[in-house]
């Protein structure tokens, strides 16, 4: 039984560690092909006459991409990615091992890091939020998937389209989520949202209990 996971999980890491290595090849060669390009384009800009002087102060900085410690950056670069890969493929051990950092940043990214909001302009209601407690766990929401506590960043409200993905702001503290709407509610008062428990976290209203938050969508409702 163990032998079957163990073979499983090594399976999945070596396809894993195929995909990564082919991104990061295919990133190392996209940035050497702008480089490239970049360089080719500076050249044509100082024909132009008029710009030759300023375009000669600043044509030190291109000329940086040729000299012998880029080249010897990009030596090391690619010597390091060779024998990575080369590690990766031969032992299952290395495969684990270095998966676990990966993991680590993945789960400090979903935990910690602010999510990419920028496009969340449109504020669409203002007001108080909870979070679900015990009596709703593991109950179907109302687009039919299982509500697990502590899983996903989830949230009840009562007219938003189902599946709307919305940004949460905690007035209070700032701190921000951004929440998929899959079930309705809240029922208690003058409440507009209940999040899921790991929402409520990420806001800073698990403690409290509830808190005046703001909810911005892609478009207008």
């Amino acid at each position: 039984m163990l032998s079957n996971l163990f073979k499983i999980t090594d399976l999945l890491l070596i396809f894993f560690w195929n995909c990564a290595l082919l991104a990061l090849s295919g990133a190392y060669y996209l940035l050497i092909g702008m480089g490239y390009l970049i360089s080719g384009l500076w050249k044509g800009v100082g024909l132009l006459p008029f710009i030759y002087p300023a375009w000669k102060k600043a044509d030190n900085f291109f000329s940086l991409r040729d000299s012998a410690p880029a080249l010897a950056v990009r030596k090391s670069s690619g010597r390091l990615y060779k024998s990575t890969s080369l590690v990766l493929k031969r032992s299952a051990a290395a495969r684990f091992i270095l998966f676990i950092p990966v993991v680590l940043v993945a789960v400090y990214i979903l935990l910690y890091l602010p999510p990419f909001y920028i496009a969340y302009r449109h504020k669409y209601q203002t007001g108080t939020a909870s979070w679900y407690g015990p009596g709703f766990y593991f109950n179907r929401t109302a687009n039919g998937e299982l509500f697990i506590p502590f899983w996903g960043y989830t949230a009840a409200h009562n007219t938003l389209p189902l599946g709307t993905k919305v940004l949460i702001k905690n007035v209070g503290n700032g701190k921000k989520a951004l929440v998929w709407i899959n079930d309705r509610g809240p029922f208690v008062g003058n409440r507009i949202l209940d999040l899921s428990k790991l929402a409520a976290w990420r806001l800073g209203i698990y403690e409290p209990g509830t808190a005046i938050v703001e909810i911005y969508t892609l478009k207008k409702f």
